[in-house]
């Protein structure tokens, strides 16, 4: 079998650069515009392969050729680019070069992009003095010129083919372009199956040691940051230029620490839930608007919300991109080639973005449109975040991927035959409280049970509250579930009956019940009702509030509040009695419905900010 002789591309172009003095430095940066010098070349026609973070060519002398042309003008001016090539040309094609350098001065042309452009063109296409080809060739030269210059650069060519100076001109012919055909740009969502792939290879796991994700992204920044800026289309729709604003959540290691720690295996879901659990809080206090429309002042805040199981996965791959981040840099860089995605994410994500570069107006098209299964926007519909998270738990491979599309096809039309599609809709948004528990329980044709006194007992000493709190709180949470039941029943009572249950349901695991703030959801909103609290300002208390996992964050920032006004307040039996009465049995029936609702969910996060918060509210 014949042994093919391979070289390193990079060290082969980092020795070429010390010896003739480029601006080349074998850096990260300078390594990318290599390769994608050599991608927009095709590599020449030679074959390659990666070997870690080196790629491995065979030299052939057009590459070394080529090679030596790209690091000799690399990150030079315009001027030194021109002379650069022209003393390259006279090497080769002196004549060619001495009246290139005569038409310059007599027509007063600059050294601007197309001078070195068409140079460049010149150099790498011209096999003779230009005085010695036929017109026949002149043609086939000037074809080939048409090919890969622009409409500028195609003048400034057939300019110089005309210029007869002391001599004869190249040509006596008249050449005409037209303007180039522009392909326009596919803009169109991305297909439910094609979208579920790519969030399967950037979310999933199993993919992610299919394709060697982790290890690729430790050893090379810009695949770190394909990664992230890939991820980030699946719990938001934003243009790039509001990507790049986002704030950038605190580390919990230094960033040696934190590659060291990915490649061992010791980091931790808890670290890269806070990661991402930080970004998602850093967002909505900085409530910032898009950066397109923010001199208009009307556009709606960003929104940008991370389903509860993408957590994990999503502050993992942030850790990695994050951590080669410099203090000045953007959130995250957001110019990939065709090549980068190929190379990393591999075959199968480049054939789903149809053999083109990842484009955030097609991905963001396919999560607003929430992917939906029939032609008009009916409220209740899972949205693209679903589709993304189904994929992240996916088990099975690529073979099997249609199983989800033909699922989330199904049970967004919601056929009523298996609530499990709406209650993981639930544990997505992180909807949590007695209500929702009450609403799927009759769904289902069950008798919900709350608690023991014994087992709340139990949850409120895990909290550490005081011994003073325990029974009361206990007396009210038995009657928030009370209330609850009441309100579950007229509600639905007022809406039609219980045949609006499954309406309900869906509206409110997807998304179709808000309220005045990020914190709750509403009840009657979901069952298709009006508020009966138009003049309040807040949501919680009402009775028809349905929590999420930010009011968590409201409720024990209001507990550490309260228990600040007790030592400073002469009143302070009146917040005590708020505090027993409101904020902790609302903190308890989360975590009450939490074991119901999603017995087999790790939800330590929602305890430790409890605990946290509790621990606050003693030091202040």
């Amino acid at each position: 079998m014949e042994t093919v002789n391979t070289s390193p591309l990079f060290s082969y172009a980092a020795a070429a650069a010390l010896s003739n003095g480029s601006l080349y430095r074998d850096r990260t940066r300078d390594r990318d515009e290599l390769l994608a010098f050599m991608d927009a070349n095709e590599w020449f026609g030679s074959s390659y392969e990666q070997n870690g973070d080196e790629f491995m060519v065979v030299m052939t002398a057009e590459i070394k050729n080529a090679v030596s042309i790209w690091i000799n003008a690399y990150r030079r001016t315009n001027d030194e680019k021109v002379e650069i090539l022209l003393n390259l040309l006279e090497k080769t094609f002196p004549q060619t070069s001495q009246r290139f350098r005569r038409y310059m001065a007599s027509e007063g042309k600059g050294n601007d992009r197309s001078t070195w452009k068409v140079l460049d063109f010149m150099a790498a296409s011209l096999k003779k003095e230009l005085d010695e080809y036929s017109e026949e060739e002149i043609k086939e030269l000037t074809a080939s010129a048409y090919s890969v210059l622009k409409m500028k650069e195609l003048s400034l060519f057939h300019a110089f083919l005309s210029y007869g100076g002391e001599g004869k001109p190249y040509t006596d012919w008249n050449y005409q372009f037209k303007s180039h055909q522009l392909v326009k740009a596919d803009n169109t969502a991305y297909a439910i199956k094609d979208f579920a792939l790519m969030a399967y290879i950037v979310l999933n796991q199993d993919a992610w040691s299919e394709n060697h994700l982790v290890e690729k992204a430790l050893d090379n920044r810009r695949y770190a940051e394909l990664w992230m800026f890939s991820a980030l289309h699946f719990i938001c729709a934003l243009r790039t230029t509001d990507i790049v604003r986002l704030p950038v959540p605190a580390l919990p290691y230094d960033a040696e620490t934190i590659r060291e720690k990915i490649r061992e295996g010791s980091f931790s879901d808890a670290d890269a839930y806070g990661i991402a659990f930080e970004l998602q809080f850093r967002c909505r206090m900085r409530s910032s608007r898009p950066h397109k429309t923010l001199k208009k002042g009307i556009s709606p805040e960003i929104k940008l919300f991370i389903p509860e199981s993408l957590h994990v996965p999503l502050g993992f791959i942030m850790a990695i991109a994050l951590s080669f981040r410099s203090e000045d840099d953007p959130f995250v860089s957001t110019d990939f080639t065709l090549q980068d995605i190929i190379r990393f994410f591999g075959e199968d994500f480049v054939r789903a973005s149809g053999y083109r570069k990842f484009k955030s107006r097609r991905a963001n098209k396919s999560y607003l449109q929430g992917i939906e299964a029939v032609a008009d926007d009916i409220a209740g519909n899972p949205k693209g975040y679903m589709l993304a998270s189904l994929a992240r738990s996916h088990k099975g491979g690529i073979g099997k991927l249609s199983e989800i599309t033909d699922v989330y096809l199904r049970d967004a039309k919601f056929t009523g035959e298996d609530p499990a599609f709406v209650l993981k809709e639930m544990f997505e948004r992180g909807i949590f409280g007695f209500i929702p528990c009450m609403l799927l329980e009759m769904y289902e044709g069950k008798s919900y049970q709350s608690l023991s006194v014994r087992e709340q007992t139990a949850v409120i000493q895990a909290l550490g509250m005081d011994a003073w709190q325990i029974e009361s709180v206990a007396l009210s949470l038995t009657m928030s579930y009370q209330q609850a039941g009441e309100i579950v029943k007229s509600t639905l009572l007022e809406a039609g009956g219980e045949h609006c249950l499954e309406k309900t349901l869906q509206n409110l695991a997807s998304g179709w019940a808000v309220s005045k703030g990020s914190e709750f959801m509403c009840l009657r909103r979901a069952a298709g009702l009006e508020c009966l609290t138009q003049g309040s300002a807040s949501c919680l208390g009402c009775g028809y509030e349905i929590y999420t996992k930010t009011a968590m964050e409201m409720l024990v920032r209001e507990y550490i509040r309260m228990n600040r006004l007790i030592r400073e307040s002469e009143n302070s039996n009146r917040i005590k009695d708020i505090l027993k009465k409101f904020i902790i049995p609302s903190i308890l029936q989360i975590f009450q419905s939490i074991a119901v609702l999603y017995p087999e969910a790790d939800m330590d996060i929602l305890q430790k900010i409890v605990e946290r918060g509790m621990k606050d509210a003693d030091i202040s």
